[in-house]
Order: structure tokens, then C-alpha cells, then sequence
């Protein structure tokens, strides 16, 4: 594989992390891309496209289907002193129903659907909220970090990146992409930190596999993926693409930012920041497969769809530092690897939700924040689509 090589500051890994840009390859769409109007929902509108913009800074989005509503996380502003949203919408109409306010920015969101609890990582904060999904009251904040000395011997706070709960053994856990990375494992009764596990360069992605009961934890560097024994908080194992030969930061090869997890298959996919693949494990030999070429530029999100057979990635059409781009969604066929279609989605796919059907997508879509862009305009927003499978 041959890499896309960038300079990541700490402010540019964030937003490299968080799908605000990125380290890309490049590559160009290859169909058409959808009207942006739909009509009034209805039978048709549900089972294909709707699009409902008006929103700004969206981010995380999460389903809880049995109740038939969509959450969505929004820091509409970095500045220091903003605070941040949590939208429920109507997964028909993608409007919101409800406008939850947090004093801090959540980026990630995370949703167990059997105690009705939302968990909302606080990036810059180094904290998670733990909020109730049926009123929307803010019960606890966990502080999940103090500030550090980084590399540039600056003092700031590690930021928390992924959010993921496992409902059967009452864990949630939350990743930190600074370069000296970590995942903090949280007990939800009690809601309080049980272990801080030091991972690595820029830890990102989550996965929990239930057969085995180990943690995947995905980043850059020489070890590329991590997996832990969330009870006792240890690394049991370090993978390797074998690519990367120095420890410097800047030389990782890879950047593997989300994953996902066929239980099945037993394999694991994992987006490539840097080289804009697609990545693929092997849990039963432990071993990297054949990476899936993209040829696309700022790959995302990425969900498995067992049920359906297929596999769907985000992607943004535009890196860190790119002026110009409009992502889209791939779907490809699971069992060949095949791409089965792209769909463009403009300017900025972010996060995708899947329906228990595996037939519809609810994903966010970001304006450009580049004023060189083609598609800036001044009164530009985000907006959620649902696109039907």
C-alpha cells in the first residue's frame, strides 16, 4: 500500500478524527448523484432518498428503531465557551422533535437501547455525559481525563473520540486519538472510570466482539490494531500491518479511524485515513487480509450489514487541507468485495445509523467549512439523509 503522507497538528488530528477532513488519496465519483428534494414523505420517500438540512456542526448519529427516533450529536461551534446539542428526530421526516442543550461539545454518541440511556462523548472536554433518552435530563458527567503536557510540552486535556456500549456486560467505551493514545473503559451502573488502557498513536475505532470478549481498538503506528480484555483493562494482543518502521508520528503509514465487525465472518473492516482503503482482519488467524481499494478521498464510517450482505463506508470527497470535493456512500457486496454502487451525497458525509432491516441508511452530511470550496456559501448547513438500501 502505498501511503497519503500528511502533518498532523493536534488541532488538524481532531479534525481529521472527527470528519471534519483528513489525510486522503484521491479519486473522482462514479454515479450520478441524487436530487437533493424529495417529496412529501410517504411510502416512497421512506423506502429511498430524504434529505432534511437545516442543522449545523452534526456530527454522530444513533437509532433506537423500537421507539422510533433517530439522535443525532451537534456542536454547531469550537468556541471555548459554546455548548452543544443532541437532536431526537423523526426518522421520517429527519426533523427534530426534541433539542437537548449540554454546556460542553459532544461529537460521538452512543445509545443503549435497554436502560434508554444516550452517552455522549464531550471531545474537547475529556469527558463523557450520560443522558436519558426518554426525557433528554443530563444525569452524569464523567471526567475522563486531566490536562497533560503533550508532545509540544503544552498543557491540554486528551480528547475522547469513539463512544461504544456493550449492554450485556454493562461497559462503555470511550477511545482518545492524541498521540499518546488510550481507551477508558466505564462501568455504566456506577458510571465510573475502571481502567485508562495506554493503546498507542492516535487510537480511534471500536469494537467489541461478544464471542470473544475482547475490545478491538484501531489507530496508526507500528501497531496498528490493539486487543483488550476489557475486565482486567490488559492489551492481550498488538497487530501489526508490519508497514510502519519508525515511531515518529509522522511516518505511520496507516490511520485506521472506524470499524466494523462481522461477527460471523469472524472479520473485522477498518477505514484508512491515509492510504483512503479499506482494511481488512482476520480474527481467527489474526492476521491483516487484502486491503479493499476505494479510490476515493476521505473515507469515514463504516457497517457491516450481515443480514443483507453488504458494507457500506462514508466517505467525504475531500481531505485536510483539500479546498475543493463531495463525498458519497460506497456499498459493496460482503461476500465478494465487490462495489455494488456509489452514491453521492454532497458536500460531506460524516456518520451512518443502519435500520434493523438493513435496508435504509440515516447518515449526517456536513456543509463545507473551507470558504475556497466550490459549494461554501455563507448560509450553508448540514443535514441527515435517509437513503434507502
Amino acid at each position: 500500500m502505498s501511503p497519503t503522507r500528511c502533518k498532523i497538528s493536534a488541532l488538524g488530528l481532531l479534525i481529521a478524527t472527527l470528519g471534519l477532513g483528513g489525510c486522503a488519496a484521491t479519486g473522482t465519483p462514479s454515479t450520478p448523484a441524487p436530487t437533493l428534494a424529495g417529496s412529501a414523505p410517504g411510502p416512497m420517500a421512506a423506502a429511498g432518498f430524504w434529505r432534511q438540512d437545516g442543522y449545523r456542526g452534526l456530527y454522530e448519529i444513533v437509532g433506537d428503531f423500537s421507539h422510533n427516533e433517530l439522535f443525532v450529536a451537534a456542536s454547531p461551534s469550537f468556541d471555548e465557551r459554546s455548548s452543544g446539542l443532541i437532536y431526537r428526530l423523526d426518522p421520517l421526516t429527519l426533523r427534530a422533535v426534541q433539542t437537548i442543550q449540554l454546556l460542553d461539545k459532544p461529537f460521538a454518541l452512543a445509545l443503549d437501547a435497554q436502560t434508554r440511556t444516550l452517552y455522549a462523548g464531550l471531545t474537547l472536554d475529556g469527558s463523557l455525559a450520560e443522558i436519558a433518552a426518554d426525557s433528554g435530563q443530563v444525569k452524569r458527567t464523567l471526567k475522563l481525563a486531566q490536562p497533560e503536557r503533550n508532545a509540544a510540552g503544552e498543557l491540554a486535556t486528551p480528547h475522547t473520540r469513539k463512544v461504544l456500549v456493550d449492554a450485556a456486560s454493562g461497559l462503555i467505551f470511550v477511545s482518545s486519538p492524541d498521540e499518546r493514545g488510550r481507551v477508558w473503559i466505564v462501568e455504566a451502573k456506577t458510571f465510573t472510570l475502571k481502567h485508562t488502557v495506554m493503546t498507542g498513536l492516535w487510537t480511534a475505532g471500536l469494537a467489541y466482539d461478544t464471542a470473544s470478549g475482547l475490545l478491538y481498538a484501531s489507530q496508526g503506528g507500528r501497531d496498528e490494531l490493539v486487543a483488550i480484555e476489557p475486565r482486567t483493562g490488559q492489551i492481550v494482543k498488538r497487530y501489526s500491518t508490519g508497514e510502519t518502521q519508525s515511531d515518529e508520528p509522522k511516518a505511520s503509514r496507516h490511520f485506521l479511524l472506524n470499524m466494523a465487525l462481522d461477527a460471523q465472518a469472524r472479520r473485522l473492516y477498518m477505514t484508512d485515513s491515509n492510504t483512503n482503503a479499506i482494511l481488512t482482519f482476520d480474527l481467527a488467524s489474526g492476521r491483516f487480509g487484502a486491503p479493499i481499494a476505494t479510490g476515493v478521498k476521505g473515507l469515514l464510517d463504516i457497517k457491516v450489514l450481515p443480514a443483507t450482505g453488504r458494507l457500506v463506508a462514508t466517505y467525504r470527497g475531500s481531505g485536510h487541507g483539500d479546498t475543493q470535493g463531495s463525498g458519497g456512500v460506497l456499498v459493496y457486496d460482503l461476500a465478494s468485495q465487490r462495489l455494488l454502487r456509489n452514491v453521492p451525497l454532497p458536500v460531506h458525509p460524516n456518520s451512518l445509523a443502519v435500520a434493523p432491516d438493513e435496508k435504509t441508511l440515516y447518515l449526517t452530511v456536513k456543509a463545507p467549512i473551507d470558504r475556497k470550496h466550490e459549494l461554501w456559501r455563507e448560509n450553508g448547513s448540514d443535514g441527515v439523509v435517509r437513503l434507502g438500501l
